[in-house]
């Protein structure tokens, strides 16, 4: 994610410092290796994902207290989606999961019966952050459904 953020940083649709979206990047993952990553179409498990990750990011920033508070102001930042970096960060973060899924040929949304309208509509807010990235995976998302939904 955080090699994506420096590679694609020309495509976002606002400045954004690139460093401390380096950082919410890196904390943002980590967060989420500890508290398990949330299969984004399943609403159950959706539901208390942000209290799963606040637990895990005080648990770990607190291994660190010197920054701790640095660092969980950057993972209620990326949350909270209010900033520029943070909008461009999530659009990536929804970027990165359709480019494998259409790789692998919409293996995971077959298999748990995800359609085409559903894909789109649950990452079309990537567009907030970049338009291009988001034009891009709906370019992907339509070839993948054509192509492996017959």
């Amino acid at each position: 994610m955080a090699l994506a953020v420096f590679t694609f940083k020309h495509l976002a649709n606002e400045p954004v410092d690139i460093e401390r979206t380096m950082k919410m990047a890196l904390i943002h993952d980590v967060v989420e290796i500890d508290a398990g990553d949330t299969f984004v179409y399943d609403a159950h498990l959706m539901k208390d994902k942000f209290e799963k990750e606040k637990a895990a990011a005080e648990r770990i920033f607190g291994l660190i207290p010197e920054q701790k508070t640095e660092l969980l102001e950057l993972w209620l930042a990326y949350e909270k989606q209010e900033c520029p970096e943070s909008v461009y960060l999530a659009a990536l973060d929804r970027f990165l999961p359709v480019l494998a899924a259409c790789e692998e040929g919409g293996g995971s949304w077959k298999r748990h019966g995800i359609s085409k309208e559903r894909v789109i509509a649950r990452n079309q807010v990537m567009e907030k952050g970049s338009r291009a990235l988001w034009a891009q995976a709906h370019s992907m998302i339509e070839k993948c459904f054509a192509e492996n939904f017959r």
